[in-house]
């Protein structure tokens, strides 16, 4: 059985892609890296999801948001050491 996508789907995520694109070049950065990031990982773009987080992770490394979204991505693409690791760099003492 092969599934078919739900099109009206496809499209918000990727019209969603677009516009927060258009936000970032704005100078709206860290949450919009966030969400274009969730856009791409319901396409199943894994790799331009991780992509998003990083960059959202490199302005701000206690951005629980991004280190879990990231670890989601993680898991489904079975990278499970990568993902158990985020946990383990990222304690509250650090933030504190």
């Amino acid at each position: 059985m092969m599934l078919i996508p739900n099109l009206n789907l496809v499209f918000k995520f990727e019209k969603s892609i677009k516009f927060l694109t258009k936000s970032i070049d704005l100078g709206f950065i860290e949450d919009n890296y966030i969400e274009r990031g969730r856009s791409y990982q319901q396409l199943g773009d894994f790799e331009n999801a991780l992509i998003n987080f990083n960059l959202s992770i490199k302005l701000n490394k206690f951005n629980y948001r991004a280190n879990i979204n990231k670890a989601i991505v993680l898991f489904k693409l079975n990278k499970f050491e990568n993902a158990k690791k985020l946990n383990k760099n990222l304690t509250i003492e650090e933030y504190y």
